[in-house]
């Protein structure tokens, strides 16, 4: 079982690397012949960054109550 301190700690690299994913995502759209993996980064990035705020406000609750 994670404790609450690394229970919040572990979403917060989420949002992170969510948000590298994103910027590298839109580099490399502007490369020709990669916009396919450059779509599928900035997806996964988005769907990673929402996926740690859920997380992050779940494990307070959690905390809270």
């Amino acid at each position: 079982m994670l404790s609450p301190i690394s229970a919040l700690f572990i979403p917060i690299v989420g949002i992170v690397l969510g948000v590298v994913g994103i910027v590298l995502g839109l580099r490399a759209r502007k490369q020709p012949g990669s916009t396919g993996l450059a779509t599928a980064g900035i997806v996964l990035g988005a769907v990673g960054i929402v996926l740690a705020i859920v997380l992050v406000v779940a494990a307070v609750a959690i905390v809270n109550s």
